[in-house]
């Protein structure tokens, strides 16, 4: 799943775009649907710790923004196949990792995640769907590892790995939400944990997290960036600045 509430964030070093390309390359690069198109845009810092130190450091308390975005008439990148090639770079351990593609393998953005937590500071993958199986997720990586990950599909199943056990928790419409609350709260509770702490989040801020964080990434303006990443399957040419016509085809992901 790379739908319209997929994002990546990070904390640390900047990520600069030709990089993400090429690191998206070498994951993906053979293993996407033939009409699958993808465009990345990125945010300058975005403060999501308002109590945040800056006295020292301005960058404190800010996250950068990854957002992948589909195109408004294909929303999949991936196919049933590339998913069970893909399987050994989500991060889990060998005998479980069967068990957990079941639960966290439609967050496609996961491998790439762990893959530049390798050059930046912690990276949170943060998922959201709000269709007729909603899904509420994060995953948080640090060092080229899967640190901690949960999903949460209301009366269906809450999903988490600790970095050592997959527990799978089935649940049915007459069961609490799990300790994050809400599958809409799920994409906050991965941003606070890449901070180690809570946030001072409000209820209206938390729900509207990731729109927040599309609309910081939302090119084209002086603060975000994007670069035409695939196209009918294909990655192109690293530096594939997008278009005005481009970045239309993609307006429903940066419109919620």
């Amino acid at each position: 799943m790379l739908s319209a509430g997929s994002v990546l964030v990070y904390r640390g070093k900047v990520m600069p775009l030709p990089t993400v390309h090429a690191l998206a390359a070498e994951l993906f690069g053979g293993h996407l649907r033939p009409d699958g198109s993808l465009l990345v845009s990125a945010s300058a810092p975005v403060r999501v710790d308002r109590n945040a130190d800056t006295r020292r450091d301005l960058l404190a308390g800010t996250v950068r923004v990854l957002h992948f975005a589909t195109p408004d008439e294909c929303d999949e990148l991936f196919t049933d196949l590339s998913r069970i090639v893909l399987r050994p770079r989500y991060g889990f351990p060998d005998e479980v990792a069967g068990e957990a593609m079941e639960h966290f393998g439609e967050f496609g953005l996961d491998p790439l995640a762990l893959r530049i937590s390798e050059f930046t500071g912690p990276v949170a993958a943060l998922y959201l769907t709000e269709d007729d199986n909603p899904v509420g997720g994060y995953s948080v990586f640090a060092g080229g590892r899967r640190i901690w990950s949960a999903a949460y599909r209301p009366a269906r199943s809450y999903s988490t790995w600790d970095g050592r056990e997959l527990l799978v928790s089935p649940m049915d419409a007459a069961d609490p939400p799990p300790p994050e609350g809400s599958h809409t709260d799920f994409p906050s509770h991965g941003l606070q944990l890449l901070f180690g702490k809570p946030l001072e989040l409000t209820h209206a801020e938390r729900f509207a997290l990731l729109p927040s964080l599309e609309r910081a990434s939302r090119p084209p303006t002086e603060a975000a960036t994007a670069i035409h990443l695939v196209e009918d399957g294909r990655f192109l040419g690293p530096g594939q600045e997008a278009t005005q016509e481009t970045l239309a085809r993609f307006s429903r992901s940066f419109c919620r």
